[in-house]
């Protein structure tokens, strides 16, 4: 897989890093759900380096340019790797449907993780008076190669993200043509 970082290079996820766990989370600056949930995503990214598994956030939205996740990172000062992913490819390869939404990849490169971050919300303009479920936190301790004591994962767990609508990557939207 590959994307840009905010500098433009690129990042071969998976290779560069060496066969380690891979957290993405997917954002929209649009979305005032995804708006709400950046300012943790630095804890979120520090609990999974100390568990081996590297954590990415980024766009991967048609409609929003590199300028737009740039000016989101900056705005809430997000502590973590940021991409920017242009062409589709993680879209493509793990097709979220809603914004935020998370996913976790093994080493192996099989599917873990893939749904909300927390139970924060539970639905659109409803978010509970408190969290009582960290279900990727969770996720990232139970398939990191540091996690003591954790079980390990065999089969990928799932759960209902709340959030806005992801603007899907179709062959119209990746056209080079003119109109």
């Amino acid at each position: 897989l590959r994307a840009l970082d905010l500098d433009g290079r690129v990042v071969r996820l998976g290779v560069e890093e060496g066969l380690t766990p891979l957290a993405f989370v997917f954002l929209d600056p649009g979305c005032p759900i995804a708006r709400r949930y950046a300012p943790g995503l630095g804890a979120l990214a520090e609990g999974a380096a100390e568990r081996g598994v590297r954590f990415f956030a980024g766009g991967s939205d048609p409609t929003v340019t590199p300028a737009e996740v740039r000016a989101f990172a900056e705005e809430y000062e997000l502590d973590v790797d940021v991409l920017f992913d242009g062409a589709g490819e993680l879209a493509s390869r793990l097709a979220p449907t809603i914004v935020p939404e998370a996913f976790i990849v093994a080493a192996d490169g099989g599917l873990v993780y893939r749904g909300r971050i927390d139970d924060r919300f539970a639905a659109v303009g409803r978010p509970r008076a408190r969290v009582s479920s960290h279900d990727l936190r969770d996720a990232i301790d139970s398939v990191g190669p540091r996690a003591s004591g954790a079980p390990v994962v065999t089969e990928p767990v799932f759960t209902e993200p709340v959030g806005c609508v992801f603007e899907a990557w179709s062959e119209e939207s990746s056209s080079d043509e003119v109109t």
